[in-house]
């Protein structure tokens, strides 16, 4: 038996991060990326507003050049 905690949900870390942290310095790139990969896989987005999704949206956009050729 380990030792580990094990929390419920992984995904509420990734919510967490998605509408509050995106902007934090103290949260890494991947990180960031890897809590918009989250929530974008969850089934139901209830805890995430609109304005949330859209904001994620527009900090990927910021950071990745998805239009580089």
């Amino acid at each position: 038996m380990s030792n580990e905690i094990m929390f419920p949900d992984v995904n509420a870390q990734a919510l967490k991060i998605v509408k509050y942290n995106l902007e934090n310095p103290d949260v890494t790139i991947s990180e960031k990326t890897e809590a918009i990969k989250r929530v974008a896989e969850m089934k139901a987005h209830d805890n995430l507003s609109k304005a949330d999704l859209i904001f994620a949206l527009r900090w990927l956009f910021r950071y990745y050049d998805f239009l580089e050729e």
